[in-house]
């Protein structure tokens, strides 16, 4: 014989009566609530990303830049950062250029459009995005080897090539808000940050003392609300 619903057994008392009541809100309170779980889950979409790439990996500069032949041995190590737009065509480059290394770093600002790219991508959209890149430069018992990394290393530390298959995050670049607190549209500012595999900065910190002060605070705000595609290793953010 089938166990008799709790629910109907109401004649035998107000208090079950009431517990009754209380059950059925329950379950209904809980189907609904599962309900807008599942609505909310199927609606939200994780960014998918893929970073902009040189075309032919560490070896993609050899040959477009061409640098005048000089004795002895060298190494020279350049850092840069350029845009890259949704054609994949690489523009506005900006080098910190050691002392020694002048003469690659004005064969990178002549780059231009001669180096081909992979365009970035959002959500399977090409994007503009800004990168960092390095440049090396090692002549030594006659030979010649010149690099280009989608990365730097930090500034504290001499750069070590990781090889292929890494890249740093990338900024995805916005209209600049952070103008209307800071009376200049032009300033160089060293941050430190991390970036989660969403393109999300955290812990944005300055590394230099930025000039004039009255501009960290509004730049601080804008790195801090802008998006990043983030760092890949091997295919994996």
């Amino acid at each position: 014989m089938p166990e008799p619903d709790f629910c109907q057994l109401t004649h035998q008392g107000t208090t079950r009566a009431m517990a009754c009541n209380a059950n059925r809100r329950l379950a209904v309170f809980t189907a609904i609530l599962t309900a807008c779980l599942l609505i909310h889950s199927a609606g939200v979409r994780a960014d998918t990303f893929r970073p902009a790439s040189f075309v032919g990996g560490v070896s993609a500069i050899e040959g477009v830049i061409k640098l005048p032949e000089f004795g002895g041995e060298h190494v020279m190590t350049v850092s840069c950062y350029g845009i890259v737009n949704p054609s994949g065509e690489m523009s506005s480059q900006y080098c910190h250029t050691p002392t020694g290394s002048g003469i690659i770093g004005d064969a990178i600002y002549k780059l231009g459009n001669k180096i081909t790219l992979t365009p970035a991508l959002k959500n399977d959209k090409a994007v503009t995005v800004w990168i960092p890149f390095t440049v090396t430069f090692i002549q030594k018992n006659g030979q010649r080897s010149l690099k280009i990394y989608p990365y730097h290393s930090r500034r504290d530390v001499a750069f070590e090539p990781l090889g292929s298959g890494y890249s740093a995050p990338q900024w995805l670049p916005r209209k600049h808000d952070w103008s209307r607190g800071c009376r200049t549209r032009k300033i160089v500012a060293w941050l430190s940050m991390k970036v989660t595999e969403q393109g999300i900065p955290r812990n944005v910190k300055k590394l230099k003392k930025i000039h004039p002060g009255y501009c960290a605070s509004p730049i601080i705000r804008y790195v801090r609300n802008s998006k990043f595609i983030p760092a890949f290793a091997h295919g994996v953010p």
